[in-house]
């Protein structure tokens, strides 16, 4: 059903709508999206009917303008309006709501408490008999954001014959709304956008350009060269419909030196010979790509457009729109104050996006201490913003997030809920929490996490170790779904690549193998998310299999190299890096493989020249820096290591590996009120890592900040328990120190029956303890005298502690060699401890306690 009109309304003016759907008889609609069940595929359904709609009529009340399904709806719609200009928004105020002043260029019925008259008069508009309600358009388009350079610049390639044109900008930066606005301002056309992923290869994306432009689907096991001309065949088809092509999120079709891969360089060099293309191809990337890796023939018709970032004024302008769309009836800050955000903001679109949304729920002061951390425009400040809205998440949250990272392309309510097992209307209301955060949006009908936090939620299914479970889970979920939808549908190439990666990631490729089209190129993806998982064994057989497909593939080679050299095989790595060496691989990539296998042999020197060799190509190559920092901790050499740490954290100061690493050696030279600051921006980044608020506990504590150092331990515990027993020790350590013996035992209990022998240690100190306050002394010593009490700092304070404990015991009885000498026992123990922790304020009170116990008995 094409040309009707989508109402958008809440509930509770569902009285008017019922109206309005008599009076509308003659005029085909689309309403009563909230009768459908929870757990429906809701978000697909509503943004696939404003998308075939003609009009979108807004019933503005007091009511919808607080709904968040309406100003979903409302936000699908005006993308709509971007793109065709034959596409009527139209507002029809039936009480004395507030609007927003972004509406007021559009057909407006206005007439509030006067419902009979504005049905009367939305009738008029629509069947065109009363165009006294319209403002034009253009009206609108004067107030959006200055971004002509970028257009005109578009505009001049296209007249000036390029073909490929390439906008290359970081992630947010405005790359996506500069296209909107060229198919609308430039062609006049529609823009139909086609996502890029790790996994596509030419048979996924001719498929989807197929399926999209209405070809027939060529049967399985078409050979490559058909696919290569059915997806230049489907583009042009595409152009010729009307629509302009726009292949989005490029970066994750280059290889690592920003080359084209195969398939996409095969697919241009045909439209190029085939001479058809009547309009060029816009193509998206936060990577830059090489150019000059193409042939000579496409490379004449490319260009790149770097997009930089917005003017202070334009952002300003940003911000107060995201402003009035996230509370549409609170009053905004006041200009001047939002002025002092902006220049923190570097002209960063996205960043402004963020802060709008704290700014309601926060100070401006509270905003401008989280960004204080940068220095110049990156996307860490969008990464530390939209971290600071996920603090306390539920668990339920989480799990959401975790699976809409592992399913990549998205999902639905309804499968969300029964792949996760949890209730429908729980799963709705965190994806309506996690919406309004800006965490999750939805796009072409599916649920999406944001791209930024993408990596860091698949790093935590990493560390989870379920992530062979959690894609079974999905993969069965996914193919019910494939299994009801027609083989020539769009939507059945998007479930049938994205249930053959969960059956591989699940370990089931034989599954796979099974579904009408194999995706073989799903592989290459799914050997890299083993390799990250640390399940180097199934990252190799993947390898292997695609290898055999593709044995020029340099990139997943060098993947496999690390996954020899980690599962110790130092001879076969060697013979893989040598391959490499021989087909001219990329320099600094190499030397850093070279110099992860010395490392992992123990040859840190070696593996230090390596890491130095391949930074004198790359020198801000953030895994070399923080490798070579790595090697030279290693050696010994502090103030090397801080300094290239250094480094690396300036260029990525929210690179947990880079962060991780850094702290390490910032305590070793005992800077660690700068170490702490380090984990405090962090933690605003990554509220959910545990292992970060483990990290400052034990800071807190080193430093004397027992308050600071519980706060800490109790929020690592929370937010992870069960993964991080060390955490649980700590707490427990912190809670006997401070007498709270309760706690101390309620976390020894959670603890796994498989501890490493220094986690043993710990759990006996806090044992050593509660003997020593019971004065069951010898117990206590029993406990300890089997660790070397000295490489642990609580271990070594409780022993000097039973020793003054028993030094005053024999002061009081008038027994003073006795006394001395455990006093001097006392001395001894926390003298030594710490050479290894000079900073411990526990070790040093304790050494203040014994010698003013030393000059008494003297």
């Amino acid at each position: 059903m094409e040309g009707y009109a989508f109402i958008s309304y809440s509930n509770s003016d569902k009285k008017f709508v019922q109206k309005l759907i008599k009076k509308m008889e003659s005029i085909r609609i689309w309403v009563d999206c909230w009768n459908l069940d929870p757990g429906d595929t809701l978000p697909s359904k509503i943004s696939t009917a404003i998308y075939h709609s003609k009009w979108f009529i807004l019933v503005a009340s007091v009511n919808s303008m607080k709904s968040r399904w309406v100003q979903y709806e409302l936000n699908i719609a005006l993308i709509k309006w971007l793109q065709d200009s034959d596409y009527k928004i139209i507002i029809v105020r039936i009480d004395n709501c507030s609007i927003l002043p972004e509406l007021s260029p559009f057909l407006f019925v206005d007439y509030p408490g006067r419902q009979n008259e504005a049905l009367q008069k939305l009738i008029k508009v629509i069947t065109n008999r009363d165009i006294t309600s319209h403002i034009p358009i253009k009206e609108k388009r004067r107030r959006i954001v200055d971004r002509f350079k970028e257009i005109e610049a578009i505009e001049r390639l296209f007249h000036e014959g390029f073909l490929f044109i390439y906008l290359w900008g970081m992630h947010g930066i405005g790359k996506t709304s500069i296209i909107e606005r060229v198919s609308q301002e430039i062609f006049n056309v529609p823009l139909s956008r086609f996502p890029l992923t790790e996994s596509h290869g030419i048979l996924r994306l001719s498929l989807e350009l197929a399926a999209r432009s209405g070809n027939p689907l060529p049967d399985p096991g078409v050979s490559d060269n058909s696919l290569i001309q059915l997806g230049a065949e489907s583009i042009i088809r595409l152009m010729e419909q009307g629509y302009l092509v726009f292949f989005d999120d490029l970066e994750n079709a280059l290889e690592e030196d920003g080359s084209l891969r195969n398939f996409l360089f095969s697919l241009f060099n045909f439209l190029v010979d085939s001479q058809k293309i009547p309009t060029p191809i816009i193509l998206s990337s936060t990577q830059h790509p090489l150019l000059t890796s193409l042939s000579h023939e496409v490379y004449s018709l490319s260009q790149v457009i770097k997009i930089g970032p917005l003017d202070d004024k334009d952002l300003l302008f940003c911000l107060e729109n995201w402003l009035r769309l996230i509370e549409p009836n609170s009053n905004i800050p006041d200009r001047n104050k939002l002025q002092k955000i902006v220049p923190n903001l570097f002209g960063y679109p996205l960043a402004a996006r963020f802060a709008a949304n704290l700014i309601m729920r926060n100070s401006i002061e509270i905003l401008i201490k989280d960004i204080s951390y940068f220095k110049n425009l990156r996307i860490d400040i969008a990464k530390q913003l939209l971290g600071s809205t996920r603090l306390n998440l539920s668990k339920i949250e989480l799990s959401c997030l975790e699976a809409l990272a592992l399913l990549d392309t998205g999902t639905t309510m309804s499968e969300l809920a029964i792949s996760l097992q949890f209730n429908a209307q729980e799963i709705r209301n965190s994806i309506d929490s996690l919406t309004s955060k800006l965490i999750v949006f939805i796009e072409n009908g599916k649920l999406q996490i944001h791209p930024i936090i993408k990596d860091y939620f698949w790093h935590r299914i990493y560390d989870s170790g379920k992530l062979k479970e959690l894609a079974n889970k999905m993969a069965k979920e996914a193919i019910k779904r494939l299994k009801k939808l027609s083989p020539n549908d769009e939507e059945f190439i998007h479930y049938c690549s994205k249930t053959y990666r969960l059956f591989a990631l699940s370990g089931n490729l034989k599954a796979a193998q099974k579904l009408k089209y194999d995706f073989k190129e799903e592989l290459r993806e799914v050997s890299k998310r083993f390799y990250y998982a640390r399940n180097y064994e199934s990252a190799l057989s993947y390898i292997n299999l695609w290898l055999e497909l593709n044995p020029n593939d340099n990139d997943i080679r060098w993947f496999k190299a690390r996954c020899l050299t980690r599962l110790s095989k130092y001879e076969y790595a060697e013979l893989e890096l040598e391959k490499l060496e021989n087909n001219k691989y990329s320099r600094y990539r190499l030397d850093h493989a070279w110099g992860l296998l010395e490392r992992d042999k123990g040859q840190y020197e070696k593996a230090a020249i390596y890491f130095r060799k391949g930074l004198q190509q790359r020198p801000d190559y953030i895994p070399l820096l923080r490798d070579l920092g790595d090697v030279l901790d290693r050696l010994g050499d502090n103030k090397g290591s801080v300094d290239i740490l250094a480094k690396a954290y300036n260029l990525a100061p929210r690179d947990s590996f880079v962060i991780s690493k850094y702290v390490d050696v910032l305590e070793k030279q005992g800077n660690l009120s700068y170490a702490i600051s380090i984990l405090d921006g962090a933690i605003g980044t990554f509220p959910e890592d545990a292992s970060i608020e483990h990290r400052m506990s034990i800071l807190y504590e080193r430093v004397g900040k027992t308050k600071e150092a519980l706060y800490h331990a109790r929020r690592s515990v929370s937010i992870n328990p069960g993964r991080l027993p060390e955490a649980f020790l700590h707490l427990a350590a912190l809670a006997a120190k401070n007498n709270n013996f309760d706690e101390a035992w309620a976390m020894i209990d959670k603890l796994p029956k498989n501890l490493t022998k220094k986690q043993r240690q710990v759990k006996d100190t806090i044992i050593a303890e509660n003997y020593m306050r019971n004065d069951n002394l010898e117990s206590a010593r029993e406990s300890l005298k089997k660790y070397k009490i000295i490489e642990d700092s609580y271990c070594a304070d409780v022993s000097a502690r039973i020793e003054l404990k028993e030094a005053h015991r024999a002061l009081s009885g008038g027994r003073l060699v006795i006394a001395k000498d455990r006093a001097l026992q006392a001395i001894d123990i926390i003298e030594l401890a710490l050479k290894n922790f000079p900073d411990n304020q526990y070790l040093k009170n304790t050494l203040l306690r014994a010698n003013k116990l030393l000059k008494e008995i003297a």
